[in-house]
């Protein structure tokens, strides 16, 4: 009996990237279908405030609690690290039945078809340092999950659908391994959703979901593979170059506004969501996302981050430091999401005496 209790235990602390893929894909597609029931009525949504800046709803603890469950049912030492209150949703019923979960819509063959291709790619990165030499097996125990249920609860609360993300983000050894970020609403008013998803030594991969497909055509769907970002960015002259920059709409207007004026000339979008900014940059829509200020957490960055690194992308704080994802919940200290080096370091040599002021204030 003990034998078996040890193997057991061995196979519970097993963790395949292939099959963790595989879940989370299916959980934050199937969880964000909720969203269509509650997002229209403020009294379905429930929505309380945690504090003046930040409002909570059902919606937000539901799709913890189901994601967090699911993991701990298939892996009971993960460590699971979420932006709710474990307390504000521990009465709340599971989206879904964990017998329902898709466990090999990923499979190891898929993983490996640009694993070989991209080992010299990532040797000469900045994170040759970082590769994991077996990115495809895992001990749970050595894993943490960072959970942004609902990314843009501000944006879902005022309708702005287009916005809101769902954000999951694997932490091995304080640094972002995977990460995965659902968009359930490509238009306001509409089914269509996309899923990026990825990590440094697999590449990252895009596709679409749509709420009112079968489960044949969920099966049948192509992951599309994104490339990494291009070096060779059409920057002949440098004093020139209109920098295009995603910010945030909503928060530290004044730091915001300021940074601009450092970065041009330059022309910006205004995005709610962490998300909804990052998938700007991960699309080529936007050249890089700067967040001149607090506000970010962990499970803003961390699921990003890996995607943005999974395109050979540059990510730092605006300390030009590394995020570190320990158990403790610090606050970021700004962010600074770029496609390449070069439009990094052309937007550091822009924002010049700005830097050593923000960093006296965040």
């Amino acid at each position: 009996m003990e034998i078996q209790n040890i193997a057991t235990e061995a196979k519970e602390n097993q963790v395949k990237a292939c099959e963790l893929f595989s879940i989370l894909l299916y959980l934050s597609e199937e969880c964000c279908r909720l969203l269509d029931e509650v997002h229209s009525n403020n009294q379905k949504l429930q929505t309380q405030m945690k504090d003046p800046e930040n409002p909570v709803t059902i919606a937000d603890l539901t799709i913890q609690k189901t994601i967090e469950h699911v993991l701990l049912h298939f892996y009971p030492k993960i460590n699971i690290i979420g932006e709710e209150d474990p307390s504000t949703y521990a009465h709340i019923k599971p989206l879904v039945n964990v017998s329902d979960v898709k466990k090999d819509a990923i499979t190891e063959e898929f993983l490996a078809q640009n694993y070989e291709d991209r080992k010299e790619l990532v040797s000469k990165s900045e994170f040759k340092d970082e590769v994991l030499e077996d990115p495809f097996n895992f001990k749970a125990e050595d894993l943490s999950v960072w959970i942004d249920p609902i990314d843009g609860t501000r944006e879902l609360c005022a309708g702005r659908l287009e916005n809101v993300t769902c954000m999951i983000g694997v932490v091995y050894k304080k640094i972002p391994i995977m990460g995965l970020v659902h968009r359930p609403y490509v238009e306001r008013a509409g089914t269509l959703g996309e899923t990026f998803f990825g990590s440094l030594e697999f590449g990252i991969y895009k596709c679409n979901f749509d709420r009112t497909w079968d489960e044949r055509q969920i099966e049948e769907r192509e992951f599309n593979y994104m490339a990494p970002f291009s070096t060779d960015d059409d920057i002949i002259d440098e004093d020139n170059h209109v920098l295009n920059v995603n910010v945030c709409w909503h928060r530290e207007n004044a730091q915001n506004e300021e940074c601009l004026e450092y970065l041009k000339p330059c022309k910006y979008v205004e995005d709610g969501g962490a998300g909804k900014r990052v998938l700007r940059v991960l699309d080529d829509i936007n050249e890089m996302w700067v967040f001149p200020g607090y506000g970010q957490s962990g499970w803003d960055m961390c699921g990003p981050e890996a995607l943005i690194r999974g395109r050979i992308g540059i990510t730092s704080d605006c300390y030009e430091e590394r995020f570190l994802y320990t158990n403790e919940i610090d606050p970021i200290r700004g962010c600074i999401f770029a496609k390449n080096q070069r439009l990094y370091d052309l937007a550091l040599k822009r924002m010049g005496s700005f830097l050593p002021y923000l960093r006296t204030i965040i």
